[in-house]
């Protein structure tokens, strides 16, 4: 089972990148994140780990099982009978970028996940997909000088 969702992001596709590729600062953005700790130091890698806390859900930890450096990352967590897989892709468009965010269920649980959650998995994808945009556009707006980093910051 599985939900995705794609957004173009009128910014570079480093910009996107960097923020996309950043978890730990998920939080400050993400209205689906509430905390976001790496288990390792040092820029996301493959085998890379974090601890993610989302309203509604227990601590899970995520390992990055995919890497490819500025484009692409996927990362898994096991829970009981299901197995989440998080897949984070940037595309670059030259003047702007393409960012996809697809969410993965398997295992035995995966059938009652889409029934019982899978409305509300669309619904995530689509509102951090927003974030990321209004975000990356905030982030282009100040390496710009359209606005500064305490303007940005006071909202």
């Amino acid at each position: 089972m599985s939900w995705t969702n794609t957004a173009v992001i009128q910014a570079p596709a480093a910009t996107v990148w960097n923020i996309v590729s950043d978890v730990t600062s998920w939080p400050d953005f993400l209205p689906t994140m509430q905390r976001v700790t790496r288990v390792d130091q040092g820029p996301l890698r493959l085998g890379s780990s974090a601890m993610v806390k989302q309203p509604l859900q227990r601590s899970a930890l995520w390992t990055v099982t995919d890497y490819e450096p500025n484009t692409s990352f996927v990362w898994e967590s096991h829970r009981k009978n299901i197995t989440m897989t998080g897949i984070h892709i940037v595309k670059d468009l030259g003047h702007c970028c393409e960012n996809t965010l697809c969410l993965e269920v398997k295992g035995t649980g995966a059938r009652f996940a889409k029934t019982t959650m899978g409305f509300m998995f669309q619904r995530v994808l689509v509102s951090e997909s927003k974030a990321f945009a209004r975000y990356a556009l905030q982030r282009k707006a100040i390496t710009d000088g359209d606005i500064t980093e305490r303007d940005w910051k006071r909202g």
